[in-house]
């Protein structure tokens, strides 16, 4: 008997060739797809988890700045900085109330470090705030001043229900050149506004002014808004209706700048801001002192290159 050969197509199964079952899943697969998406949970808890611990060391941690000024009032007495606040006391004022020699445009350096600072800010602060009849904001303790980056550093601690840190506030200095400028006013063609020209009055020489250019809670950033609600909060109302606190309070909040004021020096001088500059060291200020008699008093030029430390 013959055999014949029957080739097979392996590519085209017949379809009566019976169906393969896909190998079953070994017991650990399915195991594996369960621990897959709860690695990834794991992980994302303990990257949130080191964000919010990063965080709150940052915000209950004490700045740099704060650090250097409680250093150093740690290593002096009461005494010692009693005595530098007087020295400022006694140096300042005496420096602008000078009188103004003929022919001169009555400008004047006044200087004073950051140590001399914190001693008046230490032992006088509080006292004067008194005589002026405003009261320090309720939970606000010791006020410190230094320097950051060319900008002016007021450091508070606070202790408050809704805050418990030492806040900051970074005041930015502008000159006079960094406004816009004001719009003209009407020309004034009387004798009394030419001779006011001539007898160099001071309110054609624009003010320099400060903003807040931010604030921190510890080392955190805090919104300047909210740090102003806490001050309204804590402000006594009697504090709050005088005109001179509320509009700087909007101003910040705004941040729009605000002037600094004159000084009243006597009865016929007044003396302005002319010129600041910042260091680390502490601050210095040429201060104009003009007359507001009528009695001439020439105007200086402002230096371009007085200012704070870019």
């Amino acid at each position: 008997m013959r055999y014949g050969v029957r080739t097979i197509n392996a590519a085209a199964p017949s379809p009566r060739s019976p169906r393969i079952p896909e190998p079953a899943d070994k017991p650990g697969n399915k195991l594996r797809r369960k621990v897959r998406p709860l690695t990834v949970v794991l992980v994302l808890l303990a990257l949130v988890t080191l964000g919010g611990f990063v965080l709150y060391r940052q915000w209950t941690a004490t700045p740099a700045h704060v650090a250097q000024v409680q250093r150093w009032i740690a290593q002096t007495t009461e005494q010692e900085r009693d005595q530098l606040a007087r020295q400022v006391e006694m140096r300042l004022p005496k420096a602008y109330t000078d009188r103004i020699d003929p022919g001169t445009d009555g400008v004047r350096t006044l200087e004073a470090s950051f140590e001399e600072i914190n001693a008046w800010l230490d032992q006088r602060l509080e006292a004067l705030l008194q005589n002026r009849g405003i009261a320090m904001p309720r939970g606000v303790g010791a006020v410190m001043v230094h320097e950051r980056d060319g900008r002016i550093v007021i450091a508070a601690d606070v202790d408050l229900p809704q805050l418990r840190q030492i806040v900051s506030v970074y005041l930015k200095l502008h000159p006079p050149e960094d406004l816009p400028p004001p719009e003209d006013p009407p020309e004034d063609t009387s004798d009394a506004g030419s001779d006011a020209a001539q007898a160099g009055a001071s309110g054609d020489a624009p003010p320099w002014s400060v903003t807040v250019d931010k604030a921190t809670a510890g080392n955190v950033p805090l919104p300047v808004g909210r740090l102003i609600g806490l001050v309204r909060e804590q402000l006594p109302a009697e504090t709050l209706a005088k005109p001179m606190v509320a509009e700087m309070l909007d101003a910040v909040e705004a941040g729009r700048p605000i002037p600094l004021p004159r000084l009243k020096v006597d009865g016929s001088r007044e003396a302005e801001v002319w010129a600041l500059r910042v260091s680390p060291a502490g601050v210095e200020a040429d201060l104009r002192v003009f007359r507001t008699d009528g009695t001439a008093t020439p105007t200086p030029p402002r230096s371009p290159v007085t200012g704070p430390v870019p």
